[in-house]
């Protein structure tokens, strides 16, 4: 990686995000369009035509009228840059929208990706730099500029479960049991008006719901969403129409 992209790359609370594209369903799609327009593909460079072609006679109508293999790739590869540097504008827009700030840089040692370097710590550029495997990122981090409230809510369901996992395993009765002791101290929180002891246990609950809903195959956060979205806007309509 470039020196002047270090800073950003390792900076704490951010995530380095590598946009990737399929050239292959991109070339794909252009065999599929340019054939069922009657377009025949001659491979250029070798001059001469491909070999198979002959086989699709009702799909190709004027042999003719051919398509240059090497067109077919530099369009295909213009179309992957298009839809690099849109994913990468749109994941900008985002984070302006969210009050997050981000930026998009190039710079990277590009033989990494996918590991054609063969060599797993190339990225390793710095003392400060933890990781050394493109794919041990963690993409949980959203921002490219420090925000520990945002860290901490996306973070912490990941964290819950590694810790229960590692508590009580795959025993989800433990863990009910544990939870249902948890919802007791915040009752017992609330009469006492102790307000630091209700956050703990409010804590613990939370932690233990999202274990038990990993054991489910439960995406809790998007299911409350999906759920409550629902049930909010039917609230809101019993209320309009009282």
């Amino acid at each position: 990686m470039d020196p002047h992209n270090t800073w950003i790359a390792n900076h704490e609370g951010s995530t380095l995000i590598l946009s990737v594209v399929d050239l292959a369903q991109h070339m794909l799609d252009a065999i599929w369009y340019y054939a069922l327009d009657g377009r025949v593909i001659y491979d250029d460079i070798a001059k001469k035509p491909i070999p198979g072609v002959e086989k699709f006679p009702n799909v190709i109508v004027n042999p003719r009228d051919v398509v240059p293999l090497s067109f077919l790739e530099m369009m295909s590869v213009a179309e992957c840059s298009a839809e690099i540097s849109m994913s990468c504008y749109a994941g900008a827009l985002m984070l302006q929208a969210m009050g997050l700030g981000g930026c998009a840089f190039d710079g990277m040692e590009w033989t990494v990706i996918l590991g054609a370097s063969g060599n797993p710590k190339i990225l390793l550029s710095s003392s400060n730099w933890v990781l050394t495997c493109v794919f041990c990122i963690p993409i949980t981090k959203i921002s490219f500029y420090n925000n520990s409230l945002i860290t901490i809510q996306i973070e912490m369901s990941s964290i819950a479960v590694e810790y229960y996992n590692t508590k009580f395993g795959d025993d989800k009765a433990a863990a009910f049991i544990h939870l249902v002791r948890e919802i007791g101290e915040i009752a017992f929180a609330m009469e006492k008006d102790n307000t630091e002891h209700a956050k703990l246990e409010l804590t613990e609950s939370a932690a233990l719901l999202y274990y038990l809903a990993s054991k489910y195959q439960l995406d809790l956060d998007a299911n409350i969403k999906s759920l409550y979205t629902k049930k909010l806007e039917r609230l809101k309509t019993s209320t309009k129409s009282r």
